[in-house]
């Protein structure tokens, strides 16, 4: 090192420090990737919460439109809440097809599958529940829906519900997931940083002595020394 001309010194200097300076950039370019690959994650899940959750909704409209179905008095109330009924399944149905492929993850994927699968033996209920109404007495259909409907919807909904808890659970892990890559991204950058000015400073010494060390002090000093003897 000591054979180094300055020019050779400041050259290696430098291309260190631009070397760690492309290393800033490196890491913060893909703390972003990152960062942007949570977000999205983020946004699918909160689209998948919104979906299930309408499907939630979409039942209690559901429950409510044959309960009210049973008290109608006329034939015209009676068709109005069956059409509500048939309006919200198939609206539920489009909410299902907007899910299924949102839904990758095997977990999530899992529970989605109990929920349809219940889904199919609560829809079967429901016709068995109209074809009553319409067809039986009053207490006939109120003892199918509090013995044998109502439960079947209760297990529908807690394996919505169960879905959407997990999915909670997830976009809790990816929120955490974003910050813990932030303050790795954070301090690292800052450790680089506060190298590279570190080592910037030490180079600029060692090149100051490099110069002035021969020479006994500064250039125009010895230069005005020489000129004197001379």
């Amino acid at each position: 090192m000591k054979n180094l001309t300055v020019a050779a010194r400041l050259t290696i200097g430098f291309c260190i420090v631009i070397a760690l300076l492309l290393a800033v950039a490196a890491i913060g370019v893909s703390r972003l990737a990152l960062l942007d690959e949570n977000t999205q994650r983020i946004e699918k899940q909160v689209e998948m919460l919104g979906l299930s959750n309408s499907i939630l909704h979409k039942t209690d409209r559901i429950a409510v439109a044959l309960r009210n179905m049973m008290l109608a008095t006329n034939g015209d109330d009676v068709a109005k809440q069956k059409k509500a009924v048939l309006d919200s399944r198939q609206a539920i149905m489009q909410d299902i097809e907007k899910l299924w492929p949102l839904v990758t993850e095997p977990g999530a994927r899992e529970r989605l599958e109990k929920a349809k699968a219940v889904r199919g033996s609560y829809i079967e209920g429901q016709e068995k529940l109209i074809r009553l109404i319409e067809t039986s007495t009053l207490d006939e259909s109120r003892r199918f829906l509090n013995n044998e409907l109502r439960p079947i919807l209760g297990k529908y909904q807690d394996a919505l519900i169960e879905f959407n808890a997990y999915q909670s659970e997830q976009v809790t892990l990816a929120g955490r997931e974003a910050h813990a890559q932030y303050q790795s991204a954070r301090s690292l950058t800052l450790a680089i940083v506060v190298f590279a000015l570190v080592f910037a400073a030490g180079l600029a010494l060692w090149v100051i002595r490099s110069v002035t060390g021969p020479l006994g002090g500064e250039p125009a000093t010895a230069q005005a020394v020489i000129e004197r003897i001379a």
